[in-house]
């Protein structure tokens, strides 16, 4: 194990309903039901679980540093199970802070580990994330002072603005040669569901190293916490070596031109890379002196037309008739020179 998780916070832009499964656990399971009951006693090892039913003595509070206030309710009429609430984000184009301590610090040791939360959109996203972030373990945090800087552990779900659009995976790992804090991304991360249902993200970390992203239940991503996040939590086994210095007599040119090279005797840089067409013949039917376009013979002056007033008449330009094939002066069309061998250089 190599992961530890001390709290717990939620940090969007947008409305929307959550509500959060934090298990350590080999399977995780859902059923179909109409009433809404707890779901608490049905799993072995349960580190937190928020079904957000308590809203006179909420556990969650907001952050000092975000201007959005959260709200606890059932935020639509059409319920899909009798009785549910979440955490509500009731106004758009807020920035939320919100979070929670857990009862212990949980280790990521030889145990499976599954997180998973609902997402509903109760607007069409355009900017705004609904992920949330398992916060680093140790003293001195208090949930009214999160802000973006908090260290965390894991930072997982949806998120989408601009070209942007992906379930966030993302782990601050701690190098334990180093001691360096660095944050890895998932170098492929699903994109988000967009539409006003409620869908379920989830995220499963195994023993063996390897993750597994579902929304809906169904399989989005999965690969090797060790090698598919950039940069990788492994480093590379062999690395440049820093102390190295490149010799004096290094070249770094593979090759070189010739110096014994000389041009050929018959090599023309004069000649053009493209020529008139010396097989082309004017066409028949074209006018060397007329103009493409003429004043409107057919064209009459109005009656009631007023020098004066309206300016010396004019008759409309209409493409002339006689240049049905072509009029102006005639040229050939341009064709590759055969003899066109460009500027010479040494091979």
């Amino acid at each position: 194990g190599f992961l530890s998780a001390r709290a717990m916070v939620t940090s969007m832009g947008l409305a929307c309903r959550l509500l959060a499964i934090f298990a350590a656990v080999g399977r995780m399971y859902a059923e179909e039901t109409s009433e809404y009951e707890s779901i608490i006693s049905r799993f072995e090892s349960v580190a937190f679980y928020e079904p957000f039913d308590d809203s006179e003595a909420p556990r969650w509070s907001n952050a000092a540093g975000y201007d959005g206030k959260y709200m606890i309710g059932n935020g639509s009429s059409k319920l899909q199970i009798e009785g549910e609430q979440g955490l509500i984000l009731p106004e758009p184009a807020k920035r939320y802070g919100v979070s929670t301590l857990l009862e212990n610090e949980f280790y990521f040791q030889n145990q499976e580990f599954v997180f998973q939360y609902e997402v509903r959109l109760h607007q069409f996203l355009q900017c705004g994330g609904a992920y949330v972030k398992l916060l680093r373990g140790g003293e001195g945090f208090s949930p009214e002072s999160l802000t973006d800087s908090t260290p965390y552990t894991i930072m997982f779900g949806p998120d989408k603005c601009g070209n942007s659009n992906k379930v966030h995976f993302i782990l601050q790992f701690q190098n334990p040669v180093t001691k360096e804090w660095v944050e890895h991304h998932l170098k492929n991360p699903p994109g988000i569901m967009q539409d006003r249902e409620t869908h379920l993200y989830t995220l499963a970390l195994r023993r063996n190293n390897t993750f597994g992203i579902f929304i809906d239940t169904k399989l989005a991503a999965k690969g090797s916490l060790l090698s598919d996040f950039e940069p990788p939590i492994n480093p590379p086994k062999y690395i440049n070596d820093p102390a190295d210095t490149k010799p004096l007599d290094w070249v770094d040119e593979k090759e070189i031109p010739d110096p014994d090279a000389e041009k050929p005797k018959d090599w023309d840089e004069t000649q053009s890379q493209m020529i008139p067409d010396p097989k082309a013949t004017k066409p028949e039917g074209w006018v060397d002196d007329a103009a493409l376009q003429i004043p409107d013979p057919g064209a009459v002056r109005p009656a009631d037309w007023d020098d004066e007033e309206d300016g010396q008449f004019q008759p409309l330009i209409i493409d002339n008739p006689a240049c049905k094939v072509g009029c102006g002066e005639w040229k050939p069309p341009q064709i590759p020179n055969p003899l066109y061998k460009g500027k010479w250089s040494a091979p």
